[in-house]
């Protein structure tokens, strides 16, 4: 009798247990909403040459603080072409937590935009390569072909649109954004 017992305040306790694990049971996993990018990471391959791998990254580690983000130059080749990725992590102390497969995952409501600014402006021409389920332009992938020229330098503003209120016609930006970021460029 005395295991019969233990297994019924066994059972009881994983039923509590399991109740307590989920604060919320209306919670459903694709409503929770994602953490805020506090890392942005860029990283272009050139197609000529692979070996030429540029890795950018915005790093903004007390979030909305007063210290000023850590932000890398895209040091790009002139009259070169670039297959690009986008990687979104939010790093809490030593920890980071790589959001990027979360934007995958809600490509419908998500969608990056590039802009070449001042000197890089009609010289950096970045287009998205991967799709939302409707044939819409994501941007965590993507080709950046660099025109020829004198060297000049710029800024890449990257802003991730985030469409949960509004639709995505992939064209127009979105109301709200997850992320903005502005990227030096160099361009020689």
């Amino acid at each position: 009798m005395k295991g019969f017992q233990s297994i019924i305040i066994l059972a009881g306790l994983l039923t509590l247990l399991a109740s307590a694990c989920n604060d919320d049971p209306g919670t459903e996993p694709d409503s929770i909403e994602h953490e805020e990018a506090n890392m942005v990471v860029l990283q272009l391959i050139n197609s000529a040459n692979p070996s030429d791998t540029i890795t950018a990254t915005f790093l903004d580690k007390d979030d909305a603080g007063g210290n000023p983000p850590t932000i890398d130059t895209l040091r790009l080749t002139s009259n070169a072409s670039y297959s690009g990725a986008v990687r979104l992590f939010h790093l809490h102390g030593s920890f980071a937590t790589e959001l990027t497969a979360d934007i995958e995952r809600e490509k419908d409501e998500h969608q990056f935009f590039f802009t070449a600014k001042d000197g890089a402006a009609g010289r950096v021409f970045i287009t998205p390569t991967d799709k939302d389920s409707k044939n819409l332009p994501i941007g965590l992938k993507f080709t950046v072909v660099v025109g020829s020229g004198t060297p000049t330098t710029g800024k890449l503003n990257v802003v991730l649109g985030d469409f949960d209120e509004v639709a995505k016609d992939g064209i127009n930006h979105s109301p709200e954004s997850d992320v903005e970021v502005e990227f030096p460029v160099v361009v020689n």
